[in-house]
């Protein structure tokens, strides 16, 4: 059964390799196969362990590479442009003396 989620796409993004997972993870070979070939069902702990050692969110282990860089770019443009917006202030009502 094939997992959903990407982790070789973001692996190769990143430039490391199933023995990575070994090496600097301290996985079995077996883990680290099961879990790079999607073999293995994913767990909370695996999936934050995973994002920890990529530099990524957990969440964007569950979509390819290309699209969550894009929906970074898109969430810093959205953050640029409301920074850029002057905040709405309050009308104060006025209270007659």
């Amino acid at each position: 059964m094939k997992m959903d989620w990407h982790i070789s796409e973001w692996m190769a993004h990143a430039q490391k390799r199933q023995a990575d997972l070994v090496n600097e993870l301290g996985w079995t070979r077996r883990k680290a196969s099961e879990v790079f070939n999607g073999l293995q069902p994913y767990k909370r702990e695996t999936v934050n362990e995973i994002a920890e050692w990529l530099k990524i969110e957990p969440y964007e282990l569950l979509m390819p590479p290309e699209e969550a860089i894009q929906l970074r770019h898109l969430r810093q443009a959205a953050l640029a442009i409301a920074a850029q917006q002057s905040p709405l202030k309050p009308k104060k009502d006025k209270v007659p003396t």
